[in-house]
């Protein structure tokens, strides 16, 4: 029996990676599944802290969180299982990928699924997102065909500590078979991608933690299924531009280089023009891809990883600003004097007002979005200072 969680270079071994997720004490204190057996009966599986998986069992424990379960029923905890060598993809294949518009999945992920060749394969880990890659012997981390219901995601959204993605956060599909509902992998984390049509920076809006331990250069390519097809491939139209989906392409990652990819400056790219949730796939291999534009995602390649995600997308929203309040052409004191204050868009002189776009510099604990000066009411001064006085 061997691990199928490895550590591949950052760390080594198990207390490296305790340390990495903040403390050794506090992870062995966690249960976890503990596999264990003699070899003359199937292994078992126990629930319970590493350190009496380690002195009661003499067992291999999986880490924190992990569990027990037997989801293929063949009375083998699956977390227990040989695996072979490899990493595999996560993405819907033959599954509902979308909920809300009930497209069925065809991304290249399952073994035993689709047609011949379509699923992504990574031999050895040496390359790879993250602080260390888990081995499966089949795509999303083992359970291929499955997928639903609550399967989705078993690798990247498991909460075990491998995922690279840094932000933004991951989102994933729960509920029973008809009813399901896209939810983020961590309920504390929530967050888009970026606005529809808009252009994605690396570092900014999107960002993957890089580990090349190889003496030679790693390549990352990433694909985000833009038209909500279920497939990867092809554009998307936006106003001004076309949307390619497969939005980084080659990208090189130097010999020992270990950390976020946007300190490497790959190329910015353009969102895609429809909201909600979309795919996207990040692999990262130890020979270019060489299909620009054209790679659907699949492919067996000697050494990497590939880790899928469910992003969200927001809708363009109509811009939303804030305002003065102070009088502008009403009367502005008791002794009779009227305001003059650059108040109102459409009263005064040109461009006498005041006017700021909404972001995360403010006065209090929030803002109100306005049309106009005195909190929408312009050039209506009664009542007055119908923002900051509002008691809201």
């Amino acid at each position: 029996m061997r691990a199928r969680r490895r550590n591949l270079g950052w760390v080594l071994g198990l207390c490296s990676v305790v340390l990495w997720l903040g403390g050794t004490a506090a992870v062995q204190a966690q249960e976890g599944a503990c596999c264990f057996g003699d070899g003359t009966a199937p292994i078992q599986c126990v629930v319970t802290t590493m350190q009496e998986c380690v002195d009661v069992f003499n067992g291999d424990w999986k880490g924190p969180g992990t569990n027990c379960d037997d989801l293929n029923g063949n009375l083998i905890a699956d977390i227990c299982e040989e695996q072979e060598e490899g990493d595999w993809g996560d993405a819907p294949e033959e599954a509902l990928a979308y909920p809300f518009n009930g497209v069925i999945g065809q991304f290249p992920t399952c073994m035993n699924v689709g047609p011949l060749g379509s699923y992504v394969q990574h031999i050895n880990m040496g390359v790879y997102f993250g602080p260390m890659v888990d081995g499966e012997n089949e795509g999303n981390a083992g359970l291929c065909p499955a997928f639903n219901p609550n399967r989705y995601n078993q690798d990247e959204c498991f909460q075990d500590g491998d995922a690279g993605l840094l932000f933004p956060p991951g989102y994933t599909i729960r509920g029973p078979m008809g009813l399901e509902q896209i939810v983020p992998c961590n309920p504390d984390l929530e967050g888009p991608l970026g606005l529809v049509c808009q252009t994605a920076v690396w570092g900014t809006n999107i960002d993957i933690h890089v580990v090349n331990n190889q003496d030679r250069e790693s390549f990352v390519n990433v694909l985000i299924d833009w038209d909500q097809s279920g497939t990867w491939g092809g554009f998307s139209l936006c106003p001004m531009n076309p949307a390619p989906e497969h939005v980084l392409i080659d990208f090189p990652v130097p010999p020992g280089f270990v950390g976020p990819l946007s300190a490497l400056a790959p190329p910015s790219f353009l969102i895609g023009p429809n909201p909600k949730y979309v795919w996207a796939r990040f692999s990262i291999t130890d020979q270019p891809v060489n299909m620009p534009f054209e790679w659907n995602g699949s492919g067996v390649f000697e050494n990497g990883e590939t880790e899928d995600y469910l992003l969200r997308i927001e809708e363009e929203q109509e811009p939303q600003y804030d305002y003065g309040d102070a009088p502008e052409e009403a009367l502005a004191y008791s002794t009779g004097v009227v305001g003059m204050f650059p108040t109102c868009m459409n009263v005064g002189p040109l461009g006498s007002y005041i006017q700021h776009g909404l972001g995360w510099a403010r006065f209090g604990q929030g803002w109100d979005p306005e049309i106009d000066g005195n909190g929408g009411l312009c050039p209506m001064f009664g009542p007055y200072d119908n923002d900051e006085c509002f008691q809201d």
